[in-house]
């Protein structure tokens, strides 16, 4: 395989973009991109997309994220992290393991965030921090994000450690600053390590020093992995020969002509919105939308098979 996914481990104080510079030098002129950036600040998984992988990145995006989150409380930032300027102290005296538990039931499910003003988010235009360094005075619109699990796993007054389980769009920084708020002292996120990112995770992950100093493409092709993992087990469905052929040529295809490649049942699940299409010798041929209203699924990204060896579910 000569393109797909690497798992790293990026470092603290590296910038996601680092991590991709450095990849890009060792395989130009395959094209390089990441799946979900990762601040200076934080460590942990970054997935990185060679080749025609980087057009799977946004899918890898959208898989579930895990973190170890440490959260400060009694202080407020301008950036609710501890690069930012303190903003504000509260004594934190009232706070018990017990109260903290119970207000972290109000961060489970689905919840309405506001990010922080020091984010990438666009505000008529401008990133807000761009607009947040310049003084400007601006409002940031709240979103629905998920946050499948929140657990309190260590407790010394004012520092408390988080095991977290979210959707995509989740900001741990907001997390730890509406925590703050609820606990009426304020709090700010003091470390942030990604633990997996969908089947990506960390105890897997590549170490930037553990590869040669002058790394090629060569060292990096046994740890390429597959395009696939950016899809979950529920999005990859397997074609009929004709459909793969009218994919290949752009047409759109029926989902009577596909096949569940993961089913517990005898009825076929639902169909999903993406779309993992493969062969029925299991090769990756394209990712298709489907559409509710026709039942049709239209090929939105090709794999090309020179490049994609063969790789069984």
């Amino acid at each position: 395989m000569k393109w797909g996914f690497l798992n790293i481990h990026k470092p603290l104080q590296m910038t996601s973009r680092d991590v991709v510079s450095k990849i890009e030098r060792a395989v130009r002129p395959l094209k390089v991109g990441h799946a979900g950036t990762l601040d200076p600040l934080a460590e942990g998984v970054l997935v990185i997309g060679i080749g025609p992988a980087t057009r799977l990145t946004e899918h890898v995006q959208a898989l579930p994220k895990g973190y170890s989150a440490n959260f400060h409380l009694g202080q407020t930032t301008e950036t609710d992290d501890a690069e930012g300027q303190l903003s504000a102290q509260i004594d934190t005296q009232h706070l018990t393991r017990e109260l903290i538990e119970q207000e972290l039931t109000h961060f489970r499910g689905q919840i309405q965030q506001i990010p922080p003003r020091f984010s990438a988010v666009h505000v008529a235009g401008k990133r807000a921090y761009d607009l947040a360094r310049s003084g400007q005075d601006f409002e940031l619109t709240p979103r629905t994000v998920e946050v499948h699990q929140i657990a309190l796993t260590k407790y010394a007054n004012p520092d408390i450690e988080l095991q977290i389980e979210c959707g995509s769009g989740t900001y741990i920084r907001s997390l730890a600053r509406d925590l703050g708020e609820k606990l009426q002292c304020g709090a700010y996120m003091s470390a942030l390590t990604r633990t997996h990112i969908g089947p990506f995770h960390l105890d897997s992950a590549l170490q930037l020093d553990s590869l040669p100093n002058s790394f090629r493409l060569a060292d990096l092709q046994p740890l390429l992995l597959h395009p696939m993992l950016a899809f979950t087990e529920s999005q990859r469905w397997v074609a009929t020969r004709r459909a793969v052929v009218d994919l290949q040529h752009g047409k759109n295809i029926s989902s009577d002509a596909l096949q569940a490649l993961h089913s517990t049942s005898e009825s076929q699940p639902e169909i999903p919105t993406h779309v993992c299409i493969l062969s029925e010798d299991r090769e990756m041929i394209a990712v298709a939308e489907f559409c509710m209203q026709t039942k049709l699924l239209r090929p939105r990204i090709g794999i090309p098979q020179h490049f994609l060896e063969a790789h069984p579910c």
